[in-house]
């Protein structure tokens, strides 16, 4: 169960990561639209916002394209433990047979409450990381140079 689990998380993480990077470098280029240049004028660009922003579209991205088939399989496949004979053996066999019966579209069902979910989740902790981050280096750096 471990193995095929694994298939699913390396890209979900290499995708929210190389979602995040590229939306932290378009974000600002995006200022020249009239929304999203009234957001930067009411936020101060020191608190992160884009940050937020980035780790919200990497979310979205991950959750949709990631997240929502994982847990649709994986659902299933729990909700057939406890029964006397059940559907799924394994999540390689319950992903072959979710795909042969009822088609792709069956793993992207509640795609949008899952992406809304990833996408505060990840905007979240993009955020959180960024701030203690630059916290943890202003700390460290000033230890530094007092020692020095």
């Amino acid at each position: 169960m471990i193995a095929p689990l694994m298939l699913f998380h390396i890209p979900k993480i290499a995708t929210r990561f190389l979602t995040f990077q590229g939306l932290l470098d378009v974000i600002p280029n995006l200022v020249k639209y009239p929304l999203i240049f009234l957001l930067f004028i009411v936020i101060p660009q020191d608190l992160g916002f884009n940050v937020f922003l980035a780790g919200m579209g990497a979310g979205l991205v991950e959750g949709v394209l990631f997240s929502t088939p994982q847990r649709n399989v994986e659902s299933r496949i729990f909700a057939g433990v406890f029964q006397p004979n059940p559907i799924y053996s394994s999540y390689s066999q319950g992903l072959k047979t979710i795909y042969k019966e009822e088609g792709l579209k069956s793993f992207y069902k509640r795609s949008f409450a899952i992406g809304l979910r990833q996408c505060f989740y990840n905007g979240g902790l993009f955020f959180s990381f960024h701030h203690f981050h630059q916290t943890l280096m202003v700390k460290l750096t000033k230890e530094f140079y007092l020692l020095c």
